[in-house]
C-alpha cells in the first residue's frame, strides 16, 4: 500500500523535545542551533521545540507541524536545502467538501 501520510522520514527519525532558550538557540548534544526568524514568528523563546535528527545525521527543529529549520550534522544551518513548511495532512475523509461523519453518540 502506498504511504499517504506526512513525509515519511520525519515520522521514522529519532525525536527529542528541547526548550528554546533566551537567544532564540536549542542546545541539542553539545551543539547550539539557532533558529531563524521567520515570517510566523520572530522568535520563539521558551517554546517547546522538538529537534529531529534523521538516519544520515542531518537535524530539523519543528514547532507543532511546521519545520522552522534544518542543520547539517555538525549544527550549521542548512540553507541550501528548499525548506518547505510541512503541514499535517488532512486525512482524504476530512478534506473540505466531504461529507463530515457525526463521531457523538446519538441520545
Amino acid at each position: 500500500m502506498p504511504w499517504i501520510g506526512a513525509n515519511i522520514e520525519d515520522t521514522l527519525c529519532e525525536h527529542h523535545e528541547r526548550t528554546v532558550s533566551p537567544d532564540n538557540c536549542v542546545s541539542f548534544e553539545g551543539k547550539t542551533l539557532q533558529i531563524p526568524p521567520d515570517k510566523y514568528c520572530c522568535h520563539y523563546v521558551r517554546v517547546k521545540v522538538r529537534v529531529h535528527r534523521y538516519t544520515d545525521g542531518s537535524l530539523a527543529i519543528f514547532h507543532g507541524p511546521r519545520k522552522l529549520a534544518d542543520y547539517y550534522e555538525n549544527g550549521k544551518l542548512n540553507t541550501m536545502k528548499k525548506k518547505k513548511v510541512t503541514q499535517a495532512r488532512r486525512s482524504p475523509i476530512l478534506r473540505k467538501g466531504a461529507p463530515r461523519l457525526c463521531l457523538r453518540p446519538s441520545l
